[in-house]
């Protein structure tokens, strides 16, 4: 099963942003991205990571998001259908709708894990290296 890590980074001072993704096949190949955000939020830069995976990968797959981000894992396994439902009377219902549409869109079935930030997976803290270095591009 494909297996999607995801981070995200913000200088609240600033509001410059960063997002990384990696992406592990079914045969261990990984794809890495990762960029930059301006006048942005830690929330959106979360969220953002996940639409860039999601954006590149093909449809009709299973998969696991994994994430060291409770609104993320929440947002898209417990809360994002009930959002859609009530109109989206949320923060960022313009991220959470292009997640929405991608997953019906592509008909992906995603499971959502949870781990702690800094526990030592290692996808998890190169996402993490990776998100700050697109943050960090936004500084000149």
């Amino acid at each position: 099963m494909i297996k999607i890590w995801t981070d995200g980074s913000c200088d609240y001072r600033t509001k410059l942003g960063g997002y990384a993704f990696l992406i592990e096949d079914e045969n261990g190949l990984v794809t890495k991205s990762y960029g930059h955000l301006s006048s942005t939020t830690s929330p959106r830069a979360e969220i953002t990571a996940v639409i860039k995976a999601l954006d590149i990968i093909e449809q009709n797959l299973e998969l696991i998001l994994i994430s060291d981000n409770e609104y993320v894992i929440k947002g898209i396994s417990l809360w994002m259908y009930k959002w859609k439902e009530s109109g989206w009377r949320i923060k960022n219902p313009d991220l959470w709708k292009v997640i929405y549409r991608l997953i019906e869109d592509k008909n992906l079935i995603i499971h959502t894990r949870w781990i702690k930030g800094h526990s030592g997976d290692k996808f998890n803290e190169e996402c993490d290296r990776l998100a700050e270095l697109g943050r960090k591009q936004n500084v000149k």
